[in-house]
């Protein structure tokens, strides 16, 4: 506070020495502080430090966020949102402004938390990263494990007995990481991409921790985790905490197991079950065998007692008995077809017989002929006097000169 009440008549302010005592005013006047409005005019400096603007129907406050606060905001600053920013007022004397600077910043009605996790969530299902179409198959048999998880705590017991339990022919590779706090988003990712580099890979990645907090299991909702898990060649089951959470890992992952025991569960098959899967298969195997050797030997049976068998000869004695009637049958066909044959030919022939000249020649009549053409004549006009002509009589021919026509 200034040390006295100064009149217009006193010696005046220099600005700095102005700027500075309001300045001290303000932050004795309001050391904390709460204001609640929306986000206008946000820039995100190269910096990293967050300049923004909070604002009500009626006024506009400027704010700064420092960088050293704004890497560990959870969520997205984004024009629009209304916060709850707790600081305290400061002025900055070169431009002499106030401000307030934050220290602590909440979204208004909701967590910090929840609302980086729906921001997450937005982005990624934008993006297609929670599709089936993305979604990896899981190995039936892996022959190697990855196992990415804390190396201590019960989940991990639990998850290396059920393992072992179920189908100890798997070979698990431990990867121990941190599962929480600031560096476990980071060492989670990285190890997911250091396991997708290995020659030979494993079949399978199981990323997983018990249950905690929505705080103690944030570093399963950072994108550098899904992008981690979305990218990783080698197919990925998460069990994170407990069947009731869910976080943005789990809907990346290719399979989302409800706990850590369940993921381990679903990562390998169960020998005791393939072993009366394999025995039921046996059984019926055998039985489908017996069946058909059965079948078989009726059959055979048949075929012994067949007459065929019984009497060999007696098939071929039909055969010759139907070879010789046959030939009878065709040989009687054969007479029939040929007796048909002469009755029609002499038909004809007595046809042809009645329609022949010579006939007509026996009954008195003749055929007279140009003896050089052998055409019929006719008429008189056919010939001249003196001309030859051919007679063909019943018995015989006669030469003749014409004498007169």
């Amino acid at each position: 506070m200034p040390t006295k009440q100064r009149t217009l008549f006193d010696e005046p302010y220099q600005v700095s020495q102005i700027t500075g005592e309001l300045r001290d005013l303000l932050s004795r006047t309001y050391p904390k502080i709460a204001v609640i409005g929306e986000v206008t005019n946000l820039t995100i400096h190269t910096s990293g430090h967050v300049y923004f603007s909070l604002k009500d129907s009626h006024a506009v406050l400027k704010c700064v966020l420092w960088a050293s606060k704004a890497e560990r905001l959870k969520f997205q600053m984004k024009n629009g949102l209304t916060l709850i920013v707790r600081g305290k007022i400061d002025v900055y004397p070169p431009h002499g402004t106030y401000s307030l600077n934050a220290e602590e910043i909440t979204p208004k009605g909701i967590g910090p938390l929840e609302l980086a996790f729906r921001q997450l969530y937005e982005m990624l299902d934008g993006r297609g990263w929670f599709s089936d179409a993305y979604k990896k198959p899981i190995p039936s048999f892996p022959k190697r494990l990855g196992l990415v998880t804390s190396q201590t705590g019960a989940a991990l017991q639990d998850m290396l007995r059920i393992l072992k339990d179920r189908w100890s022919l798997t070979d698990v590779w431990l990867v121990p990481v941190p599962v929480q706090g600031d560096q476990a988003a980071g060492k989670i990712a990285e190890t997911i991409a250091w396991l997708n580099t290995l020659d030979p890979q494993p079949d399978l990645l199981i990323v997983a921790r018990g249950g905690g907090s929505m705080e103690d299991l944030w570093a399963f909702n950072e994108e550098v985790v899904a992008h981690a898990i979305f990218h990783s060649a080698i197919p990925i089951i998460t069990g994170i905490g407990h069947e009731t959470d869910t976080t943005i890992a789990d809907l990346v992952a290719d399979l989302r197991a409800p706990t850590p025991t369940a993921a381990a569960t679903h990562a390998v098959p169960s020998l005791r079950e393939w072993r009366e899967r394999l025995s039921g298969t046996f059984v019926r195997f055998m039985q489908l065998t017996v069946d058909h050797l059965q079948w078989e030997w009726d059959r055979l049976e048949r075929l012994r007692t067949h007459r065929l068998f019984a009497n060999p000869m007696q098939q071929i004695d039909d055969g010759r008995q139907e070879v010789d009637d046959w030939a009878e049958r065709l040989l009687d066909a054969t007479k029939r077809r040929l007796l048909q044959a002469q009755k029609e030919l002499a038909r004809r022939a007595a046809v042809l017989a009645a329609l022949s000249p010579l006939q007509v020649l026996g009954r008195g009549y003749s055929l007279t002929l140009n003896p050089v053409t052998k055409a019929p004549i006719v008429a008189s006009s056919q010939i001249a006097v003196g001309e030859t002509m051919e007679t063909i009589l019943h018995e015989g021919r006669i030469l003749s000169r014409v004498e007169s026509v």
